[in-house]
């Protein structure tokens, strides 16, 4: 059976960490630490240079309940869209379908997890292993910058 969708060409072009702090917490990490995380995904995409951009921005805390700041990193992954004008409405709206945003998010997400492990090494305990969460349920991405 034949599909209706189109094929979306892509290619990951450009990974960058535009902000990052990590701090050791006044109180001792246990060697398996249990964190705390919050994440937040922005979307945006730029017709004149084809290019789909995540903005991702992860916050870990000393634990899930003690909102105890102790590391921040946002990235910047930008993605080249060969076919970008099919998706294309009008300055304001482009029709990616969302399954194509939500792996652009999940590849942006993956690479946060060595992005952060060689960023804290020497910081905080030898690895902050970031949980498996599903892209798909969060609700704070938009596609606005």
């Amino acid at each position: 059976m034949p599909s209706n969708e189109k094929q979306i060409q892509f290619k990951l072009k450009n990974v960058q960490v535009t902000d990052c702090f990590f701090k050791k917490p006044e109180t001792r990490l246990e060697k398996r630490q249990n964190y705390g995380f919050n994440f937040s995904f922005k979307a945006h995409f730029d017709p004149k240079i084809q290019t789909a951009t995540i903005i991702l921005n992860a916050i870990i805390y000393y634990s899930p309940s003690q909102k105890i700041e102790i590391g921040k990193i946002t990235t910047k992954t930008d993605f080249t869209v060969k076919n970008f004008n099919e998706f294309f409405v009008d300055e304001d709206k482009v029709t990616f379908p969302k399954d194509f945003i939500v792996m652009l998010m999940s590849i942006s997400y993956s690479t946060l997890r060595g992005i952060i492990l060689e960023k804290s090494t020497g910081i905080l305990a030898e690895t902050i292993i970031l949980p498996i969460i599903n892209i798909r349920d969060l609700k704070q991405y938009n596609s606005k910058e």
